[in-house]
């Protein structure tokens, strides 16, 4: 089947890796997804590195795609993702978070925020620092 949903990464510094998530999507984009995400965040896993997602452009997903995601954060978190800073766009995708937050590590942790400056100063308080200025991040967050 084709693949309905887009999204793009960038790496926004050693321990920073950018994402933005938009449409609607099917479980084909949710494992194109996926795999492309492990893919960029494979340059990190080699210390603690965290994540910075925005969904403000995205849709609703199919509940098979949901278990994909479930089983991307356990890679995440299993590979040394320490922080995930999610920017929602709808309160439904703050429940979708919540449910695939991952329970088994303490020293993860998942947030969400209502914008991109103060997700950025969030991971930034944390010691991860964005290798662009805030202004660049917020700009490449708002364009395909």
């Amino acid at each position: 089947m084709e693949i309905h949903g887009h999204w793009k990464f960038l790496v926004g510094g050693k321990d920073i890796l950018l994402v933005k998530v938009m449409d609607s999507w099917n479980v084909e984009a949710a494992i194109a997804f996926a795999q492309e995400f492990k893919d960029v965040a494979s340059a990190m896993i080699g210390q603690p590195w965290s994540i910075l997602i925005s969904t403000e452009q995205a849709d609703l997903m199919v509940p098979e795609a949901m278990t994909e995601l479930e089983k991307l954060n356990s890679w995440a978190v299993d590979h040394n993702c320490k922080l995930e800073v999610s920017v929602v766009g709808y309160k439904l995708h703050e429940e979708v978070f919540k449910r695939t937050r991952a329970d088994k590590e303490s020293q993860y942790s998942q947030v969400s925020l209502p914008n991109v400056p103060e997700a950025v100063q969030y991971l930034s308080e944390r010691g991860y620092q964005l290798q662009f200025e805030p202004e660049v991040v917020q700009e490449w967050f708002e364009n395909k």
